[in-house]
């Protein structure tokens, strides 16, 4: 069940799109002339359950135009692959990144959705052979996931760790790495 499906409720995010993108951004979207800020990240940039995330926030303090492209259960994935986001990280001259975690994040060990990157979707055969005695159709969501195989076995965990920090870092470089921005390296 989605809280964004409930009907009224009492904040209105007023999502808005971007083209080329099927994401409901909170915004503000509205690029004006001078330099932008462009926050990027999950449920906290967005600002999911509060009147005033922190982008609204940089908004008021820094009076220049600040874009809110957080994304309700994102994570680098959606950040990474979604084609408005990129476009806009081109445009932007300042970029403020919440760092996601890695247990939303495809690696060589699960899969996650596109564009809600906290759902399981797919084991790989490697994770199935570390795990055969788990059955994966009963998961929906990666902390669920990660929580049974921890509580299972702490040292083949030791394993998924590993693999989720390894990936979460070469990821990470590489985004960052392909923002061409200062500060960034």
């Amino acid at each position: 069940m989605s809280f964004e499906q409930r009907g009224i409720l009492p904040l209105d995010y007023r999502t808005s799109t971007l083209a080329g993108s099927p994401l409901r951004f909170r915004g503000p979207l509205e690029i004006e002339d001078g330099p932008t800020v462009l926050c990027l990240g999950g449920s906290e940039t967005f600002g999911r359950f509060i009147q005033a995330p922190y982008p609204k926030q940089l908004l008021d303090h820094l009076k220049r135009p600040v874009i809110n492209l957080g994304v309700v259960n994102g994570g680098l994935d959606v950040v990474m692959e979604d084609p408005a986001i990129t476009a806009a990280t081109r445009q932007a001259d300042e970029i403020v990144l919440q760092i996601t975690g890695a247990h939303n994040m495809t690696n060589r060990l699960y899969s996650v959705h596109r564009r809600r990157n906290d759902r399981f979707l797919k084991a790989s055969e490697t994770l199935r052979t570390i795990y055969p005695d788990v059955d994966f159709t009963e998961f929906h969501f990666t902390r669920h996931l990660l929580s049974h195989l921890r509580d299972l076995s702490e040292d083949r965990f030791q394993i998924i760790q590993a693999e989720l920090k390894t990936a979460w870092v070469a990821r990470m470089r590489g985004f960052l790495d392909g923002l061409n921005k200062p500060g960034f390296s």
